[in-house]
């Protein structure tokens, strides 16, 4: 195995663990971490789409995801177009895992699997929520959160993009890949 190898075999490894592992409390603000506070949306943006998080749901517009489904990027190789080429597969994957169930907010629910392939189609939840296009329904409540915080974690081989509560509980989470 080349020293390339090995090294990507390291950091895998070490993401893996990381992963693993219990979060760092994300009011403690640690190097490396950058934070930014988003304002989702008010409202249930209907026609919606319903992602089932860590106690709470993420609205998406399903319209939203229509456009994204539809970009015309088609060149992934170019930094300018790639988070739109990337969207748009994950969009596509997210509207063919929509049932025709309702959930109480009378959004459609996805049936995304716990799989690499579906888990993929998240990325594009966690896109629109950083851009405050998504809603969030912290279960228990009617009412959407206000705000929310988005921590993205690096530990020079892998990292994480955060989604918390104001009160620092987290609900949603994608991992990064920062080498």
């Amino acid at each position: 195995m080349t020293r390339y190898g090995k090294a990507s075999m390291i950091c895998l490894a070490l993401a893996w663990l990381l992963s693993t592992t219990t979060q760092a409390d994300p009011n403690e603000h640690q190097e490396g971490n950058t934070y930014k506070t988003v304002f989702p949306l008010t409202v249930a943006p209907y026609p919606c789409v319903s992602i089932q998080a860590k106690g709470a749901r993420i609205l998406l517009s399903r319209n939203e995801l229509m456009t994204l489904s539809a970009g015309n990027a088609s060149d992934e190789r170019r930094t300018d177009e790639r988070t739109a080429f990337l969207n748009r597969q994950r969009a596509n994957k997210l509207l063919s895992k929509v049932s025709s169930q309702q959930d109480g907010f009378g959004c459609a629910m996805s049936t995304l699997n716990n799989t690499p392939d579906d888990n993929d189609a998240l990325y594009v939840a966690a896109y629109l929520l950083e851009q405050g296009k998504a809603a969030v329904m912290r279960d228990g409540k009617r009412s959407t959160e206000l705000r929310i915080t988005v921590s993205h974690s690096n530990n020079q081989c892998s990292g994480s993009e955060n989604f918390l509560f104001t009160d620092g509980k987290m609900f949603f989470s994608v991992p990064e890949w920062v080498v």
